[in-house]
């Protein structure tokens, strides 16, 4: 329900009774950001005047804030933090003075706004992965994520430009994968020595030679979509790591589109959303195509 201005009062004023406790840094970005709503209209000024009886709510997705070149601010709340990742970055994890990851770029948005809070990865994406991650503002609501990832991590759908035309319109990949220490790859392993990996996939388009995925991951290993595509003879295009031979979007050509959250302290169900980057969108035109 949204709040109601009791008295003749200006935004900020109402926002201060909404959000008690709060900066007035944090109220003023809750304006910039365009998640306050008068009467269903986005307002930006705090100075606005309300009548007695306006009513006044805080949208939980605001305009998507650009941090870093690659890095874009989706959703942000007491608790959590989602971000659209561009590839070649790291999640988490850099070499210290060397690596600039995700993680660092949030740190120092959350300390720019006088917030000294660490930001813990909930999950990841390869390097050479983008789209949609998440994090965490304390260790113990990232380390409940990760230790109970079907609870919160709801659907996890990508999109992938694969080498090849597949057999079957849809389809599952079940296999047991193991780190190898010497390759520095996912291998397909027994099921003494591997983690079961299960990947579902559906064709989207198929044409000279190479075709789009619908990717949807049950488990999430590390690698995983790009070893069991590659165990299949369909590596990603662009991941040689993997065996591929073509790179037609001069990169890995993998990117999270959509994920769901339970929030693992509110219970609220969180979407997610990253468009698919223009170059892998569709397989490649043969010569002539447009």
């Amino acid at each position: 329900m949204p709040y109601r201005a009791r008295t003749s009062e200006t935004v900020l004023q109402s926002l201060e009774q909404m959000f008690q406790g709060r900066s007035m840094k944090d109220l003023r970005r809750l304006l910039a950001e365009e998640r306050i709503v008068v009467n269903g209209k986005v307002v930006t000024d705090g100075k606005a005047l309300l009548k007695e009886g306006d009513g006044v709510d805080c949208l939980r997705f605001g305009k998507p804030r650009q941090l870093h070149p690659k890095v874009r601010l989706l959703f942000e709340d007491d608790h959590l933090l989602g971000i659209e990742k561009g590839a070649g970055i790291l999640t988490s994890d850099g070499v210290s003075g060397r690596d600039l990851t995700a993680v660092d770029v949030l740190e120092r948005y959350l300390r720019a706004r006088g917030l000294r809070r660490r930001v813990f990865a909930c999950h990841r994406l390869d390097r050479d992965v983008s789209g949609v991650c998440l994090f965490a503002k304390d260790p113990r609501v990232a380390a409940r994520v990760r230790d109970h990832t079907r609870e919160h991590l709801k659907e996890r759908v990508y999109h992938a430009l694969v080498e090849g035309v597949l057999r079957s319109p849809e389809g599952t990949v079940r296999s047991y994968l193991q780190d190898d220490d010497v390759t520095k790859v996912v291998r397909l392993a027994s099921p003494r020595e591997g983690k079961l990996c299960i990947t579902h996939y559906r064709v989207l388009e198929s044409r000279h030679g190479a075709s789009t995925l619908e990717v949807r991951l049950e488990t999430g290993r590390k690698n995983q979509i790009r070893a069991q595509l590659a165990s299949i003879g369909h590596p990603i295009a662009g991941d040689s790591k993997y065996g591929a031979k073509t790179d037609p979007a001069g990169r890995v050509a993998l990117h999270a589109k959509f994920l769901r959250v339970a929030h693992p302290v509110t219970g609220e169900s969180i979407e997610l959303h990253a468009d698919v980057p223009s170059t892998f969108t569709r397989p490649p035109a043969g010569r002539g195509e447009g």
